[in-house]
């Protein structure tokens, strides 16, 4: 059992007091079940860039060791992960189910979407200059119909291939818009800085 939540965590935009959050965890619905634990600690990435998304990740430690079972157990990370185009990564959230959608499901949604070319990513996003598409990122998004996609509320969760958490959900321009893929922090980028905030903690 761990003492640090392992599932990564975007908390770079917010000023957040770890003792002032609870992690819930264990069951499908965001409204019942489970169990929770409260938190001790939140590492942000000390290069964390808000305007451009750069370093885009966080790491939370519990007051106590999550209790595996089948409902909740540990995920693997992997320092070459075979994040290649057209692949598809699995992605969980409670996020909204469309762009314009007012209220946030209470059931956990889940879609494999299909990894694209960082060069296919750099083009869609080639007219906002301000976003900068680079190697501690990946995208994922269905090009010819769209729909497919994580949506607002879905920042934060997971990107997973074969068992392997390869990405989190960052960022993006609208939700399952063909135009414009899904954002996601590469988790082995940054890897080594994963395992030195482990080993300092």
């Amino acid at each position: 059992m761990k003492t640090v939540f392992l599932i990564l965590f975007l908390l770079n935009s917010y000023s957040i007091l770890p003792e002032l959050l609870t992690i819930y965890y264990g069951s499908s619905n965001r409204k019942c079940g489970g169990r929770s634990v409260k938190v001790k600690d939140i590492f942000n990435h000390g290069m964390y860039h808000s305007r451009i998304y750069l370093f885009d990740i966080s790491l939370i430690k519990t007051e106590k060791p999550l209790i595996l079972d089948q409902n909740a157990s540990a995920i693997t990370l992997s320092a070459e992960p075979d994040v290649r185009p057209g692949l598809k990564v699995t992605v969980s959230g409670w996020g909204l189910l469309r762009e314009d959608a007012d209220f946030f499901p209470e059931d956990l949604r889940v879609a494999d979407i299909p990894v694209v070319t960082r060069d296919e990513c750099k083009v869609a996003y080639h007219d906002e200059p301000e976003y900068k598409i680079t190697e501690q990122m990946f995208c994922a998004g269905d090009l010819v119909r769209g729909n497919l996609d994580s949506c607002r509320g879905d920042s934060g969760g997971p990107a997973v291939l074969n068992g392997v958490q390869v990405g989190i959900v960052s960022w993006g321009n609208k939700c399952g818009d063909r135009k414009h893929p899904g954002v996601y922090t590469l988790v082995s980028f940054f890897l080594q800085w994963i395992k030195n905030i482990l080993r300092n903690n």
